[in-house]
């Protein structure tokens, strides 16, 4: 009986380390994803020197498109504007047309969560910059 229990005892044992070795969790981590501007950011901008208080809204595409909403937080009623986008590091560049054939851009520096942005914005044809702005990502 002695010598039936030590061969089972032994294949207990390395079955059980078998099963337990085989159960690890694997050790890899998967990276995040990187960050991304993509999706609707909204805020105001400024005329000049004033603080921003106009409504001012991005819909940044993953295709490197952006449309603009301007005046109005109904964006049925706003002004809209088509351009593209650069995202570099954490600077995001636009550059965007009305209707009107005006052209307009902007530059700004994102925060360390990518989930607000402050930076200006210019009239492309006088080559002013016209005022400030801020958004944070919705």
């Amino acid at each position: 009986m002695k010598k039936m229990k030590v061969p089972v005892l032994v294949c207990a044992s390395v079955l059980s380390v078998a099963l337990f070795a085989s159960c690890k969790k694997s050790k890899e981590s998967v990276a995040p994803p990187p960050p991304t501007v993509e999706g609707y950011w909204m805020g105001n901008y400024g005329l000049g020197n004033n603080n921003p208080d106009l409504f001012y809204a991005f819909l940044f595409r993953a295709n490197g498109t952006v449309r603009i909403y301007s005046g109005n937080t109904d964006t049925s009623k706003a002004v809209k504007a088509e351009g593209s986008y650069t995202l570099q590091n954490n600077t995001v560049k636009t550059t965007y047309n009305t209707g009107a054939d005006m052209s307009y851009s902007t530059t700004a520096t994102l925060n360390a969560a990518f989930n607000a942005m402050e930076g200006s914005w210019k009239d492309n044809q006088l080559g002013l910059n016209k005022g400030g702005f801020s958004v944070a990502k919705k």
